[in-house]
């Protein structure tokens, strides 16, 4: 196998991050008796995301935006809440809609004790933990690298420097990371020096500058990439 080292992105690669938040958004917002419809959800999850770019850009801390996104939201619908409670809720409720995506299993078993497997993802610890035990992904990985624990986040090349010091000594050449963001997986792995391969899942057309060496529709496409 050409790759010794395996790694992957978590949220909306291996686990159907949006399928997940947007079913906790809807049951956090109903325990605070809050009407929603499918607009203030798609508002909610472009300030989200506008948020999450700026801690990438290292515009902002990741602890600064985790109850601002919610008091934004609030404030846009004139909606009088705690924006606080709201973010504690949609952490606990995360790991009641859990979905996994299709083929992320037979990838990772058929990966098992051939390569070092490797978890790197930018989220908040509390909520990765969760999803890691909940939907048994903790079985696979020889290591898990969540960026609210270690203080740096994709693509700041110091997350992978993280992770030499508990993988040993491995050539750039023997690596590739596996992720749906072209600008946290991909430009990480840009930054890092290793192959890259973009899991397009929504079929999104390219029109950035950033070059990857694969894109795939779908997990099972890893298989030929891999040689597994």
């Amino acid at each position: 196998m050409k790759y010794k080292v395996v790694i992957f992105d978590l949220d909306n690669t291996l686990i159907d991050f949006d399928a997940m938040e947007d079913g906790s958004l809807k049951s956090s917002l109903k325990a605070l008796d809050i009407p929603y419809t499918p607009e203030m959800i798609d508002h909610y999850k472009a300030i989200n995301q506008k948020l999450w770019k700026g801690v990438e850009k290292k515009e902002y801390l990741k602890e600064e935006i985790l109850g601002l996104r919610f008091k934004l939201l609030f404030d846009a619908y004139n909606i009088e809440a705690c924006a606080e409670k709201m973010h504690h809720l949609f952490l606990d409720n995360m790991v009641d809609h859990l979905y996994m995506i299709d083929h992320a299993f037979d990838i990772l078993d058929a990966l098992k004790h051939k390569v070092v497997l490797v978890c790197l993802t930018n989220g908040v610890k509390k909520a990765q933990v969760m999803k890691f035990k909940k939907s048994g992904l903790d079985a696979y990985f020889d290591h898990v690298i969540i960026s609210d624990e270690v203080g740096f986040h994709k693509p700041d090349i110091e997350i992978f420097k993280y992770m030499e010091k508990l993988i040993g000594d491995y050539k750039a050449s023997e690596m590739i990371i596996i992720g749906d963001s072209l600008s946290s997986d991909i430009q990480g792995g840009l930054n890092y020096g290793i192959e890259t391969v973009w899991f397009n899942k929504k079929g999104i057309e390219y029109k950035d500058h950033r070059e990857f060496d694969y894109e795939i529709r779908s997990l099972s496409d890893l298989k030929d990439i891999l040689g597994c």
